[in-house]
């Protein structure tokens, strides 16, 4: 005996959804049904419903962009990048681009060393991006990025990142510090941050920041590295990386996406030693500045004026906890994985030193020169000595 109401409802809200839809486009069908004929009226109405089809399309979310953007495999060409093939893809520029923008960038070239560092520092933080500024050398339209400074945050949110004036004066000193092969001195070429369970590809507020930095030299770069996405099918994570710079800015004030090559070069932070040493200096800046940024925040909570134990021990207890959780998540799993490239090392130097054909006869002195005496023994004390610098 219960009346079909919910159909008759779902009927009627259909409906007036048409009629709202109808009704903001009002304008559009009223000029296109001036003076017409019944049938100009429906293919009036049908192209005002189309274009608010294609309206909703525009405002989807950046998930289903990414979807549509890595399914696209006749447009889009996918490098898988040294060392982690099965983890990291460098995102090409399609082979065929759509627009005729020249790019000012032929290629950006990275060290497998910054690569880690950079993939490592976006993988520390799952809930927010994370960001720093890359440093190298510009040669014939190609930029090579050869060390980095992992950025301290003035803002800790989800989908958006800042870095400090003095971080930026910070970078370019560290790069005038540092020399290439030929004795140049190095500069910063560009910036990276980290997309977290979000597309690769830049937003509107990472255009806009690129084509800042564009204004201060043209071959200034940008990286994202799209962290903690699941394949669907597979449920494996996947990093993905993109190299880009913005184009001539549009109509409605936004700016053109200009996809730029990326190429691991196995010695572009090989140059020389404080080139190298740079590069994991800022590794370490990976779990130091969040804990500066922790410590920083704890100190807007300290009043002197106000003598409360309870808040006081709370707050203590709160940064505790907070370090603790940098040293487990960061600090940790960074050193356990120095420790294990620090035994191959010694092993590759053991190796290589019971290889090498001895220059003594069987009647000879073994006495050697100080320099033959550096065995590998010797080297790997040296080695492991480093060890504890970290």
């Amino acid at each position: 005996g219960r009346k079909p109401t919910s159909r008759t409802s779902n009927v009627e809200q259909k409906e007036n959804r048409k009629q709202d839809d109808l009704n903001r486009f009002c304008k559009f069908t009223d000029r296109k049904q001036a003076g017409s004929s019944p049938e100009d009226k429906k293919t009036a109405i049908v192209q005002a419903l189309d274009q608010l089809d294609k309206e909703d399309d525009i405002s989807k979310d950046k998930k289903d962009l990414d979807t549509s953007f890595n399914n696209n495999s006749d447009d889009v060409n996918v490098e898988l990048g040294e060392p982690e093939k099965d983890s990291v893809t460098a995102i090409s520029p399609p082979a065929t681009p759509q627009d005729k923008t020249p790019r000012v960038v032929k290629e950006v070239q990275i060290s497998p060393e910054v690569m880690e560092v950079c993939y490592m520092h976006a993988l520390s933080i799952e809930t927010q991006e994370v960001m720093g500024l890359l440093i190298g050398s510009i040669k014939d339209d190609v930029v090579i990025i050869r060390s980095l400074m992992v950025g301290k945050r003035t803002t800790k949110e989800k989908s958006r990142v800042e870095i400090d004036d003095i971080e930026l004066i910070a970078a370019s000193e560290l790069a005038t510090s540092l020399k290439d092969e030929k004795d140049q001195v190095l500069q910063v070429v560009g910036w990276y941050h980290s997309h977290p369970h979000i597309t690769v590809l830049p937003s509107r507020v990472d255009l806009r920041t690129q084509s800042g930095g564009q204004l201060m030299d043209k071959h200034f770069v940008g990286l994202i590295f799209s962290v903690f996405n699941k394949n669907k099918e597979t449920l494996e994570e996947k990093t993905q990386i993109i190299a880009f710079q913005s184009g001539p800015q549009k109509e409605d004030g936004s700016f053109k996406l200009i996809q730029i090559p990326v190429k691991i070069e196995d010695t572009a932070s090989m140059v020389n030693e404080a080139v190298f040493v740079s590069v994991y200096s800022a590794m370490a800046d990976t779990w130091l500045k969040p804990a500066e940024e922790e410590y920083e925040e704890y100190q807007k909570h300290v009043n002197p004026a106000i003598d409360d134990k309870v808040a006081e021990m709370h707050n203590s207890a709160l940064l505790t906890t907070r370090l603790t959780t940098i040293y487990r998540d960061i600090a940790e799993p960074a050193m356990r994985n120095l420790e294990t490239k620090i035994r191959k090392l010694e092993v590759t130097l053991s190796s290589s030193s019971q290889s090498a054909p001895s220059n003594n006869s069987p009647g000879s002195s073994c006495v050697t020169s100080p320099a033959q005496g550096t065995s590998s023994t010797n080297q790997s004390s040296l080695i492991s000595g480093h060890q504890t610098k970290p």
